[in-house]
């Protein structure tokens, strides 16, 4: 769906957007349409995997409601003491990925560091290693945020991390939800992943580099998006048993990007380890780490190091791994 096809529909998911039963006679008038306009603008959203059920001589009803994403409304529920290391909030409708699309305005010098772009949906939204990224229309949080290195690549080590420790905090201390740490780059729940990380870099590696970090989180995931997950997964709405507001979880972690961001700056990563590793879902236990092409190592998960490089006891001595997906041994 375009930008267009969405402002166009824009209008009515104003008007349905509570939830509540309206009738087509009064959507009509408001909209300034046809009745069959309506109509046949309802089934559009389909588009937009909204389900909205059509009631006989009652009206329409959209089947959860709608929270949208408000710059101002973020704005006002972050902490009044917060400092602002980012000026600038955005939403967009409908974006391929934040992520791309704030690297390339920054390449364009159309975005500063402090930017911050969210999208209602992303059409290409992507994980680690190019894995596609599930993204429903209005459901989850897809936040993407400029920042500024100067000193070049070797600083950036362990910030995957701490943007974990951040969202997984957020996650624990402003809903009550026991999120964890997968290494490198998942926030998990029992198992299950509730959300991820994804850095990306724009610059000369000795520096100054522009640093895009992208934060997805599972808050209320739609049935059909879900068809195409194919590893656990669970969302907000699913641990906390209501609704929470996006608006509400976006500043929260903003403002506890803004804060460890500060931090990062002065410590890097091993001013956070202790944090990551009171989070790590998985240490003491027996997993895989598959690394490039077709290498692979077992062991147990000790945690991880001051670079933030995940220690594996293998026999009698313990590795540093830099790289690589960990997943649970089967029969531990």
């Amino acid at each position: 769906m375009t930008v267009d096809d969405y402002s166009a529909l824009l209008p009515l998911l104003n008007l349905i957007a509570d939830g509540e039963v309206h009738s087509g006679v009064d959507l009509a008038r408001r909209l300034g349409v046809s009745r069959a306009a309506v109509c046949k603008r309802v089934k559009k959203l389909a588009d937009l995997e909204l389900r909205v059920t059509a009631m006989r001589a009652r009206g329409y009803q959209l089947a959860r409601p709608l929270e949208f994403l408000v710059p101002a409304r973020i704005i006002e529920a972050l902490p009044a003491n917060l400092a602002k290391p980012f000026p600038t909030i955005e939403v967009l409708p409908t974006v391929g990925s934040t992520n791309s699309e704030l690297l390339q305005r920054a390449r364009s010098g159309q975005a500063a560091p402090g930017f911050i772009l969210l999208a209602e949906q992303q059409t290409a939204g992507r994980g680690r290693r190019g894995r596609p990224w599930v993204s429903p229309f209005g459901r989850n949080l897809y936040l993407s945020a400029l920042w500024r290195l100067e000193s070049g690549l070797p600083a950036l080590e362990g910030l995957s991390l701490v943007v974990g420790v951040v969202v997984a905090e957020t996650l624990r201390s402003g809903f009550g939800i026991a999120a964890g740490l997968k290494w490198p780059n998942d926030i998990v729940v029992n198992g299950r992943k509730i959300g991820g990380i994804l850095i990306e870099l724009d610059g000369d590696l000795a520096g100054p580099l522009s640093v895009v970090i992208g934060i997805g989180i599972n808050i209320d995931m739609t049935e059909a998006a879900t068809q195409g997950i194919e590893q656990a997964w669970t969302d907000v709405r699913s641990e906390t048993g209501t609704s929470v507001s996006r608006n509400d979880l976006s500043a929260q972690v903003i403002a506890g990007l803004a804060q460890a961001l500060e931090r990062f700056s002065v410590t890097g990563f091993k001013g956070f380890r202790q944090q990551w590793c009171r989070l790590d879902a998985f240490h003491g236990l027996p997993v895989n780490v598959s690394g490039p092409g077709s290498s692979s190592l077992t062991g147990i998960a000790r945690g991880v190091d001051e670079t933030g490089a995940l220690l594996l006891e293998t026999g009698e001595a313990v590795q540093a791994v830099s790289a690589g997906d960990v997943t649970l041994r089967s029969g531990r």
